[in-house]
C-alpha cells in the first residue's frame, strides 16, 4: 500500500507500510511476519495497533479508496476480525461462563485462544493460550476507537498531542 501523507517522517511512513501491508485479508495483524513463532494474530497486540492507527488516522490521515482513511479502515477490519473470532467461539465461551458460575474448573479448550492463524484457526497448542488480557484490551481499543469515530477527535496522552 502506498503510504503518503504530508508531514510523515520516513520512519513513520515505513512503519505504517509494514503494518498495513501485513494485515491479513480477514483483518488480523501478524505479530511478526518474518518469525515463525509470531506469524499469528493476537487480540492484545492488534488492539494496541488498531488504537494507534485510529489516533494516527485522525492526526495524519492517509487517503484511501474505502472508508475515512487507510488507518481507520485497517482498525475497523481488525475490530471486525476480533468480533468474528469471539463469535465463532460463543458456545465454548458460554460453557466456560457456566462452569465459572458453578465453581467448576475451566476447560482450556472452551476458552478464547491467545493467538490465531491467518485464516482464523487457533494457533498451535505449544503456547500458553489462556490470556484474558487480550480480549479485555481489545474491548478497550474498540471503545476508544468508537469514541474517536463518534467525535472525530482522538485523545493521545503521549508527549506528542492531546485534545
Amino acid at each position: 500500500m502506498a503510504v503518503k501523507s504530508p508531514g510523515l517522517t520516513p520512519l513513520h511512513e515505513h512503519s505504517l507500510k509494514v503494518i498495513l501491508d501485513n494485515q491479513n485479508e480477514g483483518g488480523g495483524y501478524l505479530a511478526c511476519p518474518v518469525m515463525p513463532d509470531y506469524q499469528f494474530s493476537w487480540f492484545r497486540d492488534g488492539a494496541f495497533i488498531a488504537y494507534a492507527l485510529t489516533v494516527d488516522g485522525t492526526l495524519n490521515p492517509i487517503p484511501h479508496a474505502v472508508g475515512r482513511n487507510a488507518q481507520w479502515d485497517s482498525a475497523d477490519r481488525f475490530h471486525r476480525w476480533c468480533a468474528r473470532m469471539i463469535n465463532s467461539r460463543a458456545a465454548a465461551i458460554e460453557r466456560t461462563i457456566a462452569r465459572a458460575a458453578n465453581g467448576e474448573p475451566l476447560v482450556l479448550a472452551d476458552t478464547l485462544n491467545a493467538r490465531y492463524q491467518l485464516h482464523g484457526d487457533p494457533g498451535p497448542d505449544d503456547w500458553p493460550e489462556f490470556q484474558l488480557d487480550g480480549p479485555a484490551i481489545w474491548l478497550w481499543s474498540l471503545t476508544k476507537s468508537s469514541m474517536c469515530a463518534a467525535s472525530g477527535r482522538c485523545r493521545w496522552n503521549g508527549n506528542r498531542r492531546s485534545s
